[in-house]
This record gives structure tokens, C-alpha cells and sequence, in this order.
């Protein structure tokens, strides 16, 4: 029931940062530094929940594989982790690349440099 919990509040996350983002981005007439809502803590929700979302599957998979340690088991467990794998590599390469546009077009502005020291980037690369 935890990790189902988890995966309903990455799915959310990842929904309401969407949302969130295009109505920003609107209000904004198309750009614009989006920093309110679940943007005010994470510089990335929708990625972020993305994450959580597929984390909570990769564990999940991991569960039924210790509990049921069948080849079913075995291969459930393999997709749920190589998934999770996988969705958060991309991710990050997303967030990686993002970080970078973000701050070669807002780096140096006050709301910019104040948004990145209170908010969290989420799962990156080094850069």
C-alpha cells in the first residue's frame, strides 16, 4: 500500500507540475521562469514525480520478486527495476539538460539565483 501511495503521489506530482507549468507559461504569454506552485520547491515537479512514480514501481517489483521468487516472479522483478532504471537515466538526462538551458537564459537574475538556492533539481547527471 506504500509504494501504491508513493506512485499515486509521483503520478500527481508530475500531473499538477504539467499543469502548473502550462498555466504559468500562459499567464506568462509563452516564457518565463515558472517558480510558484510545486515549482516554489522543486525546480523540476513533473520530472521529480515521474521519478517517485517509477521508483515506487521498481520497489514494488522487488517486493513480489522477494515474495514470490518464481521465474515469474524473477521476470517482474527484472522489468519493474530495468523500467525504473531506464525512465529515471532519461530523466536526469532531461533534468541535466534543462538545468543548463535555464541557467544559460536566467543565470545572473535575482528570482533565478533565489529560486535555485531554496529548490531542489531533482535527479541529474554531473555536469
Amino acid at each position: 500500500a506504500t509504494m501504491i501511495s508513493a506512485g499515486f503521489v509521483g503520478w500527481a506530482m508530475a500531473a499538477i507540475g504539467d499543469m502548473q507549468k502550462t498555466i504559468a507559461k500562459r499567464a506568462q504569454g509563452g516564457s518565463g521562469l515558472v517558480t510558484s506552485g510545486l515549482f516554489h520547491w522543486f525546480r523540476h515537479p513533473n520530472y521529480t514525480g515521474e521519478v517517485l512514480l517509477w521508483l515506487a514501481s521498481a520497489i514494488t517489483g522487488l517486493a513480489c520478486l522477494v515474495t514470490n521468487p518464481t521465474k515469474v516472479g524473477l521476470v517482474w522483478g527484472a522489468a519493474s527495476v530495468l523500467g525504473g532504471a531506464g525512465i529515471t537515466w532519461v530523466l536526469a538526462q532531461a533534468t541535466t539538460a534543462l538545468e543548463k538551458r535555464q541557467r544559460d537564459k536566467y543565470g545572473g537574475l535575482a528570482e533565478y539565483e533565489a529560486w535555485v538556492q531554496r529548490s531542489w533539481k531533482g535527479v541529474s547527471l554531473p555536469s
